[in-house]
């Protein structure tokens, strides 16, 4: 059963699918028609419109959250997202900390994997990007599990002790490093994401500098397959450079 408040997925076609938060008796509208909610929905169930076009209550996926949040900066993919975190040290209840939150895309996916009894604090010198990014978590019900703050953590530091992660996205990611050292625990896994080759070198450099092991650095590449009888194929356009990641674990 959908609880009230719940994000869910309408989908009718790739060219007709919508991200909506459930509400008893409210109303969803498009162009193929409009749906008033029943009291109670169930996940999988069809809807029709008032033009008789149908609608499946779908669970959104963590991908499709994070490419619904309102944007006022870009937004990193998931792609990239889900290799930074299948090579971390996340888990259930894990302590995040993560410095660039832009529209909080990241700080989505980090909110729903630590769970209730884990913590991310999230960090931006643009306190608008902050205030977009609250808005985010509010609407997905997951702001009790984030810590927003306005701060230049290459001068000011994190502030936080013993977390188990660190995700940074930011132009100079060398600058911080030495405050992520100290805010990490032994073990803990940092990652970086940059657009360019120089800013890779940079951060490589002041990695090693701080004694962070286990260094590497990837670019992902992904391409969708056309699905249809008799004529599979690799689709012509492709998700290509995004950005290079940079991963590394913190020693005592």
């Amino acid at each position: 059963m959908v609880k009230e408040g719940e994000p869910i997925y309408l989908f009718n076609s790739e060219k007709a699918k919508y991200l909506v938060i459930f509400k008893p008796n409210a109303f969803f509208q498009c162009h193929l028609g409009k749906i008033v909610f029943p009291e109670e929905i169930e996940w999988g169930q069809t809807l029709e419109t008032s033009k008789g076009y149908k609608f499946f209550v779908l669970k959104p996926s963590i991908s499709d959250l994070v490419f619904h949040v309102i944007r006022k900066t870009n937004i990193m993919y998931p792609k990239d997202i889900g290799y930074i975190l299948m090579n971390s040290t996340l888990r259930d209840e894990s302590k995040v900390i993560e410095v660039g939150t832009g529209s909080g895309g990241m700080t989505t996916v980090l909110a729903i994997l630590v769970g209730p009894n884990g913590k991310v604090f999230s960090f931006d010198k643009n306190e608008d990007h902050l205030n977009n990014a609250k808005k985010n978590l509010e609407r997905y019900g997951l702001l009790d599990r984030v810590v927003l703050g306005v701060k230049d953590i290459a001068i000011d530091g994190f502030g936080v002790r013993d977390a188990d992660v660190c995700i940074v996205d930011l132009p100079e990611p060398w600058t911080i490093i030495p405050h992520a050292k100290e805010s990490l625990k032994g073990g803990g896994t940092i990652s970086i994401v940059v657009p360019t080759v120089e800013q890779v070198q940079e951060t490589f450099k002041s990695l090693k500098q701080n004694n962070f092991v286990r260094i590497k650095s990837v670019e992902l590449l992904e391409r969708e397959i056309y699905l249809r009888e008799g004529i599979t194929r690799p689709r012509e356009r492709m998700v290509a450079h995004t950005v290079y990641i940079i991963q590394a674990y913190n020693t005592l």
